[in-house]
């Protein structure tokens, strides 16, 4: 009787140092995973930051070589549009 008492204690101390090591193994996949999604949300954000310098060179450099303004309610919807295309997560998904 003391050896099935021995016996189960043994398995009982096996399974928690399994259930532990399975428990490191989940929080090594988490800790990967929480530092991808944080590369991809930072690649978004640079992918909006990088097409909006893009598109104001090129605002500019159509405005400096044109003898009329653009209006700016023209310019000012052009950029409210653009804000909610990016903020709409459509760059995001079609990456996907």
């Amino acid at each position: 009787m003391e050896e099935n008492i021995g016996t189960q204690n043994g398995e009982r101390d096996t399974a928690e140092r399994v259930t532990q090591d399975f428990g490191s193994i989940f929080s090594i996949i988490n800790l990967h995973r929480q530092r991808a999604l944080q590369e991809v949300n930072n690649d978004s954000l640079l992918i909006a930051w990088n097409v909006g310098a893009f598109v104001s060179q090129k605002i500019i450099e159509f405005v400096q070589t044109q003898s009329e303004r653009i209006p700016e309610e023209v310019m000012q919807r052009s950029l409210t549009e653009f804000v909610s295309y990016i903020d709409s997560g459509k760059i995001a998904s079609a990456r996907s």
